[in-house]
């Protein structure tokens, strides 16, 4: 696995908008990983700055529940998944396998099979306590412990 952040990430969680559900995923887990050399990033698949600027503010409040103190910096603006970015990341993880893989599929399929897929549904969908609190916090969780035990890190 990849160390530092100027390194590309070890982990890419990607969603639709990179608003809501890869950002908590993204920044929960550098949070786990803290001091560890580990990191991981987002991008959207269908990033839409006239729509959405910064992070949600529900993904925002969750992350304050799991203890993430966020910075501005993590407010950053949606980013859009590009092919560099496929082909640096170690290992893809989509959010939600139903909504995402057609989407990877039609612009990305040289690369379909790289990603991994979650079941973790939109915020119209499920509510934010059980979409990021519950469904993504466990996911990254189980994924922390895999790569820490895969990596040696403590």
């Amino acid at each position: 696995m990849r160390s530092s952040p100027a390194a590309p990430p070890a982990v890419l969680f990607v969603c639709t908008l990179n608003y809501y559900r890869s950002r908590f995923a993204h920044l929960y887990f550098n949070h786990l990983a803290k001091g560890t050399g580990l990191h991981a990033e987002s991008r959207g698949l269908v990033v839409d700055r006239s729509r959405m600027q910064g992070m949600s503010y529900y993904a925002g409040q969750a992350l304050q529940v799991v203890g993430v103190d966020v910075t501005e910096g993590d407010k950053r603006d949606p980013m859009q998944l590009t092919e560099l970015d496929i082909r640096q990341a170690e290992r893809l993880i989509a959010l939600c396998r139903s909504e995402h893989e057609p989407v990877v599929a039609a612009r990305f399929p040289t690369y379909r099979d790289r990603f991994e897929y979650w079941d973790v549904l939109d915020i119209d969908a499920r509510h934010t306590n059980a979409a990021l609190g519950r469904d993504c916090r466990r996911q990254v969780e189980r994924l922390w412990m895999d790569l820490r035990r895969d990596v040696g890190v403590g």
